[in-house]
């Protein structure tokens, strides 16, 4: 047992030994054997399993399906008498069983989701710090092989795992764990070549990805190449278990020329079918050379791929079985590399259902991913118009500015038909620079081929429906990817939007530029289908684009949730927006509603209640009034009475008895701004200066102490109770005495009048001087810098930032406000106590909540 198995035995078996102390683990205990790097799990001193452990960049640890390991664990079960038994290096794991009656094939279970990573077992093998993040993954290591105990304890088996699954599982374990691997090696040769270092460069800036500077951003890259080139194995292999062409089994030997062993495979494959030229790519591409830059990690590689490919034919799988084997390849980490997220079905079925309406729409996905939207326009379209595999490709076309999900775009689109020729219509480039309009007004045209493999130059634009999931990526991302991308946009926009492009604000985020560029790519009463943050609905940015949108569109719905974010894996709340784009100098009609549509339940709950995604289609289009029962909620509004509105998530969030309440009290209702005068409290420019909390009173003079935690005697009648923050303010009335702070406030004083008659305020104005407050932007623009100005007696609070505590503090006595909160004071003084009470209600505070 080496040093490292041991530790990391002993910190799992404290990782087993806490969650035993759980009630739902009552029952179990763990034991390890002196001098063996195993644990061996039991219930109620019956031995249920054992685990083996092993160092995972060890030889006989880097798969837990190592032949040797297996054939030695599996001869020490039979001796134990134990039927069951693990093997993890931790950052995979699998648990065998030898049970009678399935002695021809073993029977296993295999997990690496979760787990550590080969990387963060690398840095606790060098800093011995066992992180919070790596204990957790440990806890997950530990839940997956207790809840294989608990499957053996009640039925004496384990639980059934599809091939498919069990097929993503390990291939991706083949990604992370060669990834690291493969990342050493280009980061090695990454530091000592100039020439490898400058290409790898290239590459990076035309993906638009950071300029790498460490092993890190080579371990990305390294992943992704892995995943491109498992991909065409896996494909190449689905091709010759399909019979209809003569495709050899890849036969690899031993690790010598293994680039031109397997770059033949693939050229014999593109000569075969006279078709996949996109897809296998060029043997000079480098994110393929690169997988060749070690030999040994290329040919365990490849080596480990046919093996557990060869367990499978292709053939007699589904298309979207392939599909989706290819799309839970992607490394998670990456899928924020330009903000791309995997879209659930329900969601693409359902924003297909409202664009895709005839069957034979030419269709854009502008930012297709792994082609989640395109595969669905194509299968909803082979069924609506009963179309050809060639001429669905034809009227099918994504863009990516990432090379590899263009790759498996075209891929997922291919083998929905692998007895046909495919040339997906999937193009590499730019969204922004694809189609453009030029300066002569013609439009730039673009390369592709048809259905015969020929190449041909259109134009991109009239599509009748465009959809998808453009990139979340707030405006700083997208500076420190590209410092000019916004302004390459924006000087794209100009040509295309004319003077309405210098309204953008700056801090538009990538995906509200996606909206602008769309409307030029859409033919007149085409349909507009996106996902994305739902920012857009309250934020500034969002404002300019609303009126871009009700200005160019029927705003046909909107579609947020309260139960799910639609993006599984973002940490972004998101909506669905659905637009038609009306005809140049078309009147909207007056009587036209938009309809805000809140989900109380997952989607795919909903589309099941519906009967499937065209029935909820209908109903939300044909809803006429508010609609609320326990799955959704439906607001239908005039489009034309939108335009007085800029907070739109309101008219998702708010319950019906809200608007009930609204109507009820039509004509009489009143803004806040027309019964009260608001205004924002001090701004005194160095609160470090101006806030001062008491030490120590005598007299006419009180002992305070700043914000830099000097103290000073100042003059009494200069120091006022303020309200620095809210809280502070303890129940809806605000006390005096519970305020910690004073505000220093010297109005109308002369300086030469404070020197003579105020010796202490003058000490202290002068250290402020000395410290440089006078010269601060906000107090240099004061005629006096000291001079806060006057505060009258307010009324009430509004809070800037609601936390858990929804109230409106009111004030009863003369105290002074800073600007962490807003205040008011009513112009009708004799309805104080109504204003007080109706702005502490229920309703207020759903009001301001929206």
């Amino acid at each position: 047992m080496s040093r490292i198995e041991g530790e990391l035995q002993g910190r799992l078996l404290l990782v087993f030994e806490e969650l035993f102390k759980e009630k739902k683990y009552q029952g179990y205990s763990a034991v390890i054997e002196r001098g063996r790097a195993d644990i061996t799990i039991l219930y109620k001193n019956r031995e249920v399993l054992f685990l083996e452990l092993k160092d995972p960049i060890a030889p006989d640890g880097k798969s837990v399906e190592n032949s040797r390991v297996v054939q030695r664990e599996k001869s020490r079960a039979k001796r134990l008498n134990i039927n069951y038994f693990g093997i993890t290096n931790f950052t995979e794991a699998i648990i065998y069983s030898l049970k009678k009656g399935i002695s021809q094939e073993r029977k296993e279970n295999f997990e690496n989701r979760n787990f550590p990573t080969l990387q963060e077992i690398d840095r606790y093998r060098n800093s011995g710090n066992f992180t919070n993040l790596l204990k957790n993954k440990f806890i997950n290591l530990a839940k997956w092989y207790l809840s294989k105990a608990e499957s053996i304890i009640q039925s004496d088996s384990l639980p059934q795992q599809s091939l498919d699954e069990n097929f993503i599982l390990k291939i991706k374990s083949s990604i992370n764990k060669y990834g690291y691997f493969l990342s050493t090696k280009l980061f090695e040769k990454f530091e000592h070549s100039k020439a490898f270092r400058q290409e790898i460069k290239r590459y990076f800036i035309s993906q638009q990805w950071t300029i790498p500077t460490g092993e890190q951003d080579l371990d990305n890259f390294s992943h992704i190449a892995i995943l491109v080139y498992i991909s065409k194995l896996i494909f190449y292999k689905a091709m010759q278990d399909s019979n209809r062409w003569n495709l050899e089994p890849i036969e690899i030997g031993d690790s010598e020329n293994l680039e031109e062993k397997i770059w033949n495979y693939f050229e014999n494959l593109k000569r075969e079918t006279k078709d996949f030229e996109l897809l296998i790519g060029k043997r000079e591409d480098i994110e393929f050379r690169v997988i060749f830059i070690d030999s040994e990690i290329a040919y365990q590689i490849t080596d480990e791929v046919l093996k557990n490919s060869k367990k499978y034919d292709f053939s007699k799988m589904k298309e979207d079985i392939i599909g989706r084997i290819f799309e839970e390849l992607i490394k998670p980490d990456e899928r924020h590399k330009l903000g791309q997220y995997f879209t659930s079905s329900a969601v693409v079925k359902t924003i297909n259902s409202f664009t895709i309406r005839r069957g034979n729409e030419k269709v854009l996905d502008p930012s297709c991913g792994s082609g989640a939207f395109l595969i669905s326009a194509y299968e909803r379209k082979k069924r609506l118009g009963n179309r050809d595999h060639a001429k669905l490709l034809s009227e099918i076309y994504g863009v990516d500015i990432s090379s590899y999900p263009v790759f498996l775009s075209m891929l997922n689109l291919a083998i929905r038909n692998l007895e046909e020729k495919s040339y997906p219509r999937v193009i590499h480039k730019d969204f922004f620079k694809v189609g453009i309009k030029l300066e002569s007004g013609k439009t730039s045209l673009e390369k592709i081929l048809d259905s015969d493999g020929k190449e041909q130059k259109i134009e991109f634009s009239n599509f009748d429906t465009i959809i998808g999931n453009p990139p979340y990526t707030r405006q700083e991302e997208i500076d420190s990817y590209n410092p000019n991308q916004k302004e390459q946009i924006l000087e794209i926009l100009k040509i295309e939007l004319g003077d309405f492009a210098k309204a953008i604000p700056g801090r538009t985020s990538i995906y509200g530029y996606f909206f602008y560029r769309a409307k030029m790519l859409l033919k007149d009463g085409g349909y507009l289908g996106y996902i994305t943050s739902n920012s857009w609905l309250d934020v500034d940015f969002g404002e300019v684009l609303q009126k871009f949108l009700l200005d160019n569109f029927r705003v046909i719905a909107i579609i947020d949730s309260k139960v799910e974010r639609f993006f599984h894996s973002a940490d972004v709340n998101t909506n669905i927006t659905i637009l038609q784009k009306l005809k140049v100098g078309e009147k909207l009609d007056k009587n036209f509603q938009t309809k805000f549509v809140y989900l109380k339940k997952p989607l795919l709950d909903i589309l099941e209640k519906f009967g499937g995604e065209d029935n909820f289609r209908d109903f939300v289009e044909t809803c006429k009034e508010i609609f609320e029962d326990e799955y959704i909620r439906i607001y239908p509004i005039s489009q034309l009475k939108l335009h007085n509105e800029s907070k739109w998530s309101k008219f998702l969030k708010a319950p019906k008895v809200y608007w009930d309440i609204l109507e009820r009290g039509k004509g009489k209702w009143q803004r806040l701004g027309d019964v009260a005068k608001i205004r924002r409290g001090f701004t005194t420019g160095a609160n470090e200066f101006f806030y001062l909390q008491k030490i120590e009173e005598n007299d006419d003079l009180w002992l305070m102490r700043n914000g830099i935690g000097e103290e000073y005697w100042i003059e009494k009648q200069f120091l006022k109770p303020v309200i620095k923050s809210p809280r502070e303010i303890d129940g809806y009335v605000v006390k005096p005495e519970n305020l910690k702070y004073y505000v220093l406030l010297v109005n109308g004083f002369e300086r030469r009048e404070i020197e003579e008659r105020f010796p202490n305020l003058a000490k202290y104005l002068r250290r402020g001087e000395e410290r440089g407050y006078h010269e601060r932007s906000t107090t240099r623009s004061r005629e006096r810098w000291w001079e806060l100005g006057e505060q009258e007696k307010q009324d009430f609070i509004l809070l800037r930032f609601r936390d858990k505590r929804n109230w409106t503090p009111v004030i009863e006595n003369d105290v002074k406000i800073g600007d962490v909160v807003f205040t008011g004071r009513y112009l009708d003084k004799n309805k104080k106590l109504f204003y007080d009470i109706f702005l502490n209600s229920t309703f207020t505070v759903l009001n301001l909540y929206l």
